[in-house]
């Protein structure tokens, strides 16, 4: 259920620097200015990070020279440890790069072709997976479902499960989402097929060869593969809501989210790979151009790295989550400047790809100029409110004292800003939404990340919105509790008022609407909470409907 300072770098930088992203060489040399002041950046930062909470590890680099490096909050709220940019952090995704760059390692090596399927080289795979290429794992369009989109992901989170076992318990007997090449879907399992192939080849484990590959020979002292059970130097610890973060077995995100590093390294990393010092400039190119589906449409990922446009420029990158982490790493190879931002919080005021966008045009003396919004009539404003259903989830958009409000699961409610009647972007994220109208009605909206393309329609639900039924909120108390969906995963409902709230396991919370006294569904995602009084009329036990499934649960507290 989601309700889902100043570093010493080594002369290698420098000498990095001069072949500093050869690819951009080809295209007109673009227009550069001086870069902004230290207070500049500042400026941009400091608003959005406190001293006394978490915060963020921040580097901006140009020519292979940093131009501005600065922790902000704290590292350990605990022990009041400041962050640092020498610190270490879980990047998340961001470890698909180092994945991608790998598996082009072993084709250089001759020992992976990548239009080979994945059963050449792994045994045992369910059927329909077989055909599968390695070219479609690193592209998201193999079709095999994500291990972490389904609502029973959570309930697994602190078990280990290594080598197939984990893609056993999650997908195995799950349809492909489309067939192979059709689509794309972000799909961490096609990464996390891809660290075996890499452990099965080489002889090594994951997080072995990538040392032996890319860490010692480039200097990147600080990182490695993640771990709970070892000490690991110099790192943050993780938090959501002010909290420490739920605990995740590191083996569950292995090669598509499992490495840590500081913003040093990840720096050092950037112009490495984009020199060729990592992989070939021709493993390069096939890594930084967009993938073709059957249909014909280019969508904006390659191998490990996606792509976005700003001013003009095109930026290369990839950002990250992980349970009490969120990063951004990305390049404006015309600009030769690169933007790091980890963050010791799954949930900070402002998104990381945000401030990383905005970090890369200071750098470049071409700072973003914000758009200004616009004033929209009440009554503009108010039909567009209501649920919009993606594809995996629900959008909730809301009329809250004259401001738009969007909210998707168990994610943070962020404002609207309009710049015209139909368009608006999310305050504090590079997201914008487009909302298409039909008559006097809203048909939908399209989401699109700035810069990139915009994503299918995602239709408006009318006729179909559940209506919340009026009950006695006395009459909650008797199903008030604590239920248990799994070992270790809870869901947790309770009463503020009269509004009934629900929050699982390391997720946020979320509200929930009655249908009947023993019957309640959320909004934020297709869910339904079916309680059974006991003999003394107090619930002892519920069922949790998503996504097809039904999950009992029995009340423990």
């Amino acid at each position: 259920m989601r309700l889902p300072h100043r570093p010493l770098f080594s002369a290698l930088l420098t000498i990095l620097a001069a072949g500093f992203l050869p690819l951009a060489a080809k295209k007109a040399p673009a227009r550069m200015e001086e870069p902004a002041s230290s207070a500049a950046f500042d400026a941009l930062l400091a608003p959005h990070f406190k001293a006394d909470e978490a915060g963020a590890s921040v580097l901006v680099m140009r020519d292979g020279k940093t131009l501005y490096a600065r922790g902000f909050g704290l590292a350990n709220l605990e022990l009041k440890v400041p962050n640092a940019p020498s610190l270490v952090y879980r990047i998340g995704s961001v470890t698909k790069q180092f994945t991608a760059a790998a598996i082009m390692s072993l084709v250089e090596d001759g020992k992976v072709a990548l239009d080979a399927p994945v059963s050449r080289y792994l045994e045992g795979l369910p059927e329909t997976w077989r055909p599968v290429t390695v070219r479609q794992l690193l592209t998201h369009t193999g079709g095999i479902p994500s291990y972490t989109d389904g609502p029973e992901y959570s309930a697994h989170m602190r078990e280990d499960l290594p080598g197939l076992k984990l893609l056993e318990t999650l997908v195995w007997k799950k349809p492909l989402d489309f067939a192979p090449g059709a689509k794309w879907h972000y799909s961490n399992s096609g990464y996390y097929l891809l660290g075996l192939i890499i452990e099965k080849v080489s002889g090594k484990a994951y997080g072995e060869y990538l040392q032996a590959r890319f860490f010692a020979p480039l200097g990147m002292t600080r990182t490695r593969y993640g771990t709970e059970t070892e000490l690991i130097a110099g790192m943050a610890s993780g938090y959501s809501e002010g909290k420490p973060a739920p605990y995740l077995s590191m083996t569950q995100p292995y090669a598509a989210g499992s490495l840590v590093s500081s913003s040093e390294d990840l720096a050092r990393w950037t112009l490495a790979l984009h020199a060729g010092k990592a992989v070939s400039l021709e493993s390069l190119k096939q890594m930084t151009t967009p993938v073709k589906t059957s249909d014909g449409k280019e969508h904006p990922y390659g191998f490990g790295l996606s792509f976005r446009e700003s001013q003009g420029r095109r930026l290369v990158g990839h950002g990250g989550g992980i349970n009490g982490f969120v990063c951004h790493l990305e390049a404006d190879p015309a600009a030769r400047t690169i933007a790091v931002v980890l963050c010791n919080t799954d949930g900070p005021e402002i998104g990381p790809e945000y401030l990383g966008r905005r970090l890369l045009a200071l750098a470049s003396g071409q700072p973003i100029v914000e758009p200004k919004g616009v004033a929209l009539a009440p009554e503009k404003l108010a039909r567009l409110a209501g649920a919009y259903q993606h594809e995996g989830f629900r959008r909730v958009i809301s009329l809250e004292q004259g401001k738009l409000m969007s909210k998707t699961g168990g994610g943070p409610v962020t404002e609207l800003i309009p710049l015209s009647e139909t368009v608006f972007q999310m305050k504090g994220v590079d997201l914008m939404l487009r909302f298409e109208l039909s008559g006097q009605g809203v048909a939908g909206v399209r989401r699109q990340v700035v810069g990139g393309p915009e994503e299918d329609l995602a239709k408006k639900i009318t006729a179909e919105t559940r209506a919340a039924a009026k009950v006695d909120p006395g009459t909650f108390e008797v199903l008030a509790g604590t239920y248990q969906l799994a070992p270790n995963f809870e869901l947790r409902v309770w009463r503020e008022g009269d509004r009934f709230l629900a929050q699982a396991t390391g997720q946020g919370q979320a509200e929930i609407y009655p249908e009947t006294e023993t019957r309640y569904f959320l909004r934020v995602v297709d869910a339904q909470l079916d309680f059974t009084l006991g003999p003394g009329g107090k619930a002892e036990s519920l069922i949790l409907t998503q996504g097809g499934r039904k999950m009992p649960a029995k009340r423990v507290k």
